[in-house]
């Protein structure tokens, strides 16, 4: 089976073995070990890596568990080293196409990490780390077969950006992957928004609180409303309540609350509109429309 890597992407056909057009080159799929087979979305992240890294990666027990890893690939350096692949999808959270890659690739100027797909299965959102701990939001083109300059957005110059990544929403419309991060050195805390569909990266920063202990700065929880137009964010640690316009990519209203200690914050929308959210102590109810946090009795 041959087409261009977007039709690939979109999975429109399954087989044990596959041929599939990448750039200029045509690679022919081994089988897994034992009789076993490649899921669609470990096909799907083993082709992004093939047109990233310049790689053909073999696969190894691609779903048949995790006593091996479920690809691998020789560098074309010319060292001799190997690189592994591990694919993972958590069901705690959309991201998908998550691959961990070994072996960093130096000629593209830093070790990437496949993000996710765009909605399309045209396009790749990357994370390019730096030895500093921070990372710049770069895309793949897959049907042009290239890395494009510079950070998303940015008209060719990269962009760093640093924090630590926790929990991630996703629109069911395909359209937004959003997740939180918190910057412990500048006590800040923000949402990495991705537009899937329009190829748009852009960090929305949270109400700030540069006196607030990092503990309290990660008890931020985020909830999509039902349009997915709406992302709220709480923080019973803080007393904050922050609604976030997506299409604006803006902090449009902000609700202070009394503090209250306790654990990691849940938060979801309820189908009137009203954000719920607890600390495992207390519940609490925020109308948007009001622009209030009363305590759930």
């Amino acid at each position: 089976m041959t087409g261009p890597p977007s039709k690939m992407l979109r999975g429109d056909n399954e087989t044990s073995s596959r041929e599939c057009t990448v750039g200029a080159a045509t690679l022919q799929r081994m089988s897994n070990a034992a009789g076993t087979k490649a899921s669609r979305e470990e096909e799907i992240a083993f082709l992004a890596m093939e047109e990233v890294l310049g790689v053909e990666i073999k696969l190894a027990d691609a779903g048949a568990g995790d006593k091996t890893p479920d690809g691998t690939w020789v560098d074309p350096d010319g060292t001799g080293r190997v690189g592994i692949v591990e694919t993972t999808f958590p069901d705690t959270f959309y991201r998908p196409y998550c691959c961990q890659i070994s072996v960093a690739i130096a000629r593209r100027g830093g070790p990437f990490r496949v993000e996710t797909v765009s909605t399309a299965g045209d396009f790749l959102f990357l994370q390019q780390n730096f030895v500093d701990g921070s990372y710049a939001v770069r895309g793949y083109d897959l049907a042009a077969g290239q890395l494009l300059p510079g950070s998303l957005g940015r008209k060719g110059e990269v962009v760093q950006m640093q924090g630590l990544a926790g929990q991630v929403v996703a629109s069911p419309d395909g359209r937004w992957l959003l997740t939180l991060y918190v910057n412990t050195q500048t006590n800040t805390a923000f949402v990495h928004a991705l537009n899937l569909i329009e190829r748009i990266a852009i960090c929305i920063n949270l109400p700030p609180c540069t006196k607030c202990a990092p503990e309290a700065l990660k008890r931020w929880s985020l909830a999509l409303a039902p349009d997915g137009r709406t992302l709220f964010g709480a923080n019973p640690a803080l007393g904050r309540v922050a609604t976030i316009n997506l299409p604006t990519y803006q902090l449009v209203a902000e609700s202070r609350f009394r503090p209250s200690p306790g654990g990691a914050t849940r938060a979801k929308v309820s189908k009137d509109g009203k954000l719920l959210f607890t600390n495992g102590r207390t519940t609490w109810s925020f109308d948007p429309t009001a622009n209030s946090v009363d305590p759930v009795v």
